[in-house]
């Protein structure tokens, strides 16, 4: 097998550690490696070296690492007890469900698992970071900093930010967590974010997003419904993203003489709301193959069979319906964009943007 990026740090460590510290240092560092796994391991120096160099990577992370981590080639010791060690325990402790419970409560927890279901992990070295500084007392507001990342990392989620724009602005959070001096410096005249916090013109963005055909996004509309679905009842529930799958209420093909094609003579009307939040729900794949076409009586019939509840709550709600109309898809559409603003302390903001619709 090829040397990975990480054996090659590794020997680089080790040399510059010396034949004295070699044993040592190589246990410590197995041990590290077992505990998260070689795939993560090899992540884990991927969002150190974001903490430390705060910007896009330009050389390869066997060569960038000890460049952009000082303490790795200076004092490979203490890079050991303050760096690698500490924040493989941040990385556990983000992926241990149960612990982030115990210590944050269920809410934060189930903020983290909602970070999980993003499609990418710009966002992890700043929790890492809130997590490290949180186990040496540096930071005790773990539980805000995790609602504010939560709902940031979603704002560029949904208006699909690109990796640089994530990278700066993740950046920037990293620098309120713990300011570097040199990386102002180096920053120049560069202008800075607002970090976590949201500004008006991004929440009208954000719900902008939310309001569009969501389900004909690439990688967004099954990350979101199960958002919704977590602003949508209290406590906690875990759910298998695999198995879950997203259902149009209102089909995609309307068949001549059915229900549907009477509901939406109209074909502006269903091309309007057939792909967005209000007409969607969430089923497991078993009742979604059994929906079909269905006119609306029997698809609900279908979602709850046998008097049986669907797992979940967007899907629920769908019964209080008793036709599910333009209006109907309109009104439930607002709705579940006001729970979301709800959630993300964003009420406000969101009335002002609802108002300019």
């Amino acid at each position: 097998m090829d040397l990975s990026a990480t054996d090659i740090l590794k020997a680089d460590l080790l040399e510059r550690a010396g034949e004295d510290k070699e044993d040592n240092l190589s246990q410590r560092w197995e041990d590290v490696e077992v505990s998260l796994e070689r795939g993560k391991f090899s992540d884990l120096f991927t969002h150190i070296r974001m903490i430390f160099e705060r910007d896009e990577p330009r050389s390869a992370l066997e060569n960038g690492f000890p460049e952009q981590v000082p303490i790795f080639r200076d004092n490979p010791m203490k890079f050991m007890d303050t760096v690698l060690e500490p924040f493989a325990d941040s990385f556990l402790l983000s992926m241990d469900d149960a612990e982030l419970r115990s210590r944050f409560g269920h809410k934060t927890a189930d903020l983290v698992r909602s970070l999980e279901r993003l499609d990418n992990k710009d966002w992890l070295p700043p929790l890492l970071l809130c997590l490290q500084q949180s186990s040496t007392d540096t930071k005790d507001d773990v539980a805000d900093f995790v609602f504010e990342l939560e709902r940031l990392a979603y704002y560029l989620f949904m208006v699909r930010a690109d990796v640089n724009a994530r990278m700066s602005r993740y950046a920037d959070v990293l620098d309120k967590l713990e300011p570097q001096v040199d990386r102002k410096l180096r920053a120049g005249a560069k202008e800075r974010s607002t970090a976590l916090e949201l500004t008006q013109d991004e929440v009208f963005a954000l719900f902008d997003a939310l309001d569009g055909n969501v389900y004909l996004v690439t990688r967004v509309v099954k990350p979101l419904l199960l958002r919704l679905e977590q602003a949508s009842h209290d406590g906690s529930a875990n759910y298998d993203f695999p198995t879950i799958s997203v259902e149009h209420v209102c089909p995609q093909t309307l068949e001549e003489g059915s229900q549907w094609a009477e509901w939406y003579a109209d074909g502006e009307d269903h091309s309007i709301w057939l792909h967005t939040i209000g007409n969607l729900v969430l089923l497991n794949f078993r009742k979604n193959s059994a929906a079909r076409n269905y006119d609306f009586g029997k698809k609900k019939t279908k979602y709850f069979a046998a008097g049986d509840t669907s797992p979940f709550t967007l899907t629920n709600e769908v019964r209080e319906f008793g036709s599910w109309k333009p209006e109907d898809i309109e009104g439930r559409r607002k709705a579940l964009l006001k729970r979301l603003a709800k959630d993300w302390g964003l009420k406000d903001t969101f009335k002002k943007w609802w108002e300019n619709e």
